[in-house]
């Protein structure tokens, strides 16, 4: 009966064991899992972000392109529009408001003394008070 004892209290220590290490190791196979699943996620993410990153760089050599084209027909042929999409529009625009902000918008006129009459376009000669001019000699 010594023996029968002793193994029965062997399974009961086995089966406490089994019920305390159980859930840990279910744990860690449902994390070693979720770590697979998102190891695969990041590596599928990078190949994406790759292309991604490729395609952004067809994209802005792309709107260069255009932009020099798009230029070279400006300077060619001014008097044209030149507007085909969206793009060639906000470039048109773009030029538009530049040459606006550069442009007076009234023809300056040239400041004429309050008290006097017009000055001739040569040298200053002297200094003149009241349309008179005032000589030293």
């Amino acid at each position: 009966m010594k023996q029968s004892a002793k193994v029965s209290k062997h399974v009961v220590i086995s089966c406490d064991i089994w019920l305390t290490f159980h859930p840990a190791i279910e744990y860690l196979a449902a994390l070693k899992s979720e770590y697979d699943n998102t190891s695969h996620q990041n590596a599928q993410m990078q190949r994406e972000l790759k292309v991604a990153e490729l395609a952004r760089a067809d994209n802005q050599q792309l709107q260069n392109e255009i932009m020099m084209m798009w230029e070279h027909l400006e300077r060619i042929d001014p008097n044209s529009r030149h507007v085909f999409g969206a793009k060639t529009e906000q470039m048109y625009n773009l030029r538009a408001q530049a040459s606006n902000r550069h442009a007076p918008l009234h023809p300056q006129q040239q400041a004429q003394p309050s008290w006097g009459a017009p000055l001739p376009n040569s040298a200053m000669q002297g200094v003149e008070y009241g349309g008179h001019a005032y000589d030293r000699r």
